[in-house]
């Protein structure tokens, strides 16, 4: 354990005396907001791959045994405490048991997982299956570090993007149509849709108006990347929105993982796509 999660471990035992089965660690993915789902009760269980734990030459969880959980700075935001331990086939977990990880439908919580695991068997050279062995955890809370109260904890996602329109009405047109966004609102002044698992507002602004900015060598520059599961999504993302008629660019390699472009809508608003979904969901 680090040295913040060791004060916060003692300070919480005090004069009492302590359990000898504790350890600190981080959620794979999303460390943030699991560890905030954990403190509001969402998150009661959680999995990891059997065969890691021999391969990174980890202990197997056991019942009665503590946990200090990190968020994404090793900071200690609680205390668990493991209630339960079984092993089986990923393809067995109950909907019951997905539910209880907070991922809201057994259908999020496979897709979520398997793609975890394939990246994360594929680090060692292993292939996933159907039915890859789970270690599943179930937990209860037994504390929250209130001094861990910072900013981040509480910001937990982006719910709404802005972007500027000259035309309300010629804007979510265009986006229903080329980009399959999902309207739930229109007036005159601007549309509210659905796109990408995020709320976007299409605003009436000035002429010319758009979300793009210049950046210090003057080149105009997007202000949103859209992201993709691996390449050839992306490359026959690329062909569907040419046959769609929007304005797109070369696909590109920057010097990072993936590959990227670059499309525009109506008004001129530039958005990038990237081959590489970041961790999560």
């Amino acid at each position: 354990m680090n040295q913040a999660a060791t004060e916060y471990w003692n300070h919480f035992w005090g004069d009492k005396e302590r359990p000898a089965l504790v350890s600190a660690w981080k959620f794979g993915e999303a460390a943030d907001e699991l560890a905030q789902s954990v403190i509001e009760g969402k998150k009661t269980a959680t999995c990891s791959a059997h065969v890691l734990y021999a391969l990174e030459n980890e202990p197997m969880p056991v019942i009665e045994e503590y946990s200090i959980i990190l968020n994404s700075r090793e900071e200690p935001v609680a205390i668990i405490k493991t209630i339960d331990v079984s092993v089986m086939p990923m393809n067995e977990v109950t909907e019951e048991f997905a539910l209880a990880e907070g991922d809201g439908s057994y259908r999020n919580w496979r897709e979520i997982h398997e793609r975890y695991f394939k990246r994360e068997l594929d680090k060692v050279g292993l292939e996933f299956t159907d039915d890859l062995l789970l270690v599943c955890e179930r937990f209860e809370l037994v504390d929250v570090n209130d001094k861990s109260g910072r900013m981040n904890s509480r910001l937990l996602r982006v719910g709404t993007s802005y972007i500027p329109v000259s035309n309300v009405e010629r804007a979510a047109e265009w986006y229903v149509d080329k980009l399959d966004a999902e309207l739930t609102y229109q007036d005159e002044d601007k549309v509210i849709m659905n796109l990408a698992n995020q709320s976007f507002f299409l605003v009436m602004a000035k002429e010319n108006e758009t979300a793009n900015f210049l950046d210090a060598y003057g080149n105009e520059r997007f202000s949103l990347t859209f992201e993709v599961d691996g390449e050839e999504s992306l490359k026959m993302l690329h062909e569907e929105l040419l046959g769609r008629d929007v304005k797109v660019g070369e696909i590109e390699k920057r010097g990072h993982a993936g590959i990227n472009f670059v499309f525009s809508d109506v008004d001129g608003n530039q958005f990038d796509v990237w081959s590489e979904l970041s961790p999560t969901y």
